[in-house]
């Protein structure tokens, strides 16, 4: 099993029973498919799968400098 799939069971694993009732429909997705969604936007074969899910925000950084007493 792929580092990420199994990463994502276990984690899906240590989840309260009842956070685990509300995922059970895309359980299987997050462990088979969605946690690969990171990997496939770098690869150009996949990238098509995740594309119309992928937003970019404009991240502004600031410098703060703290003048001279």
């Amino acid at each position: 099993m792929d580092d990420h799939k199994l990463s994502t069971k276990i984690a899906l694993g240590l989840l309260p029973d009842w956070v685990n009732e509300i995922l059970l429909k895309e359980k299987n997705n997050l462990i088979e498919e969605y946690c690969m969604y990171p990997d496939y936007y770098y690869d150009p074969h996949k990238y098509s799968r995740v594309q119309p899910f992928l937003f970019f925000l404009k991240v502004y950084h600031f410098i703060i400098c703290q003048g001279s007493k």
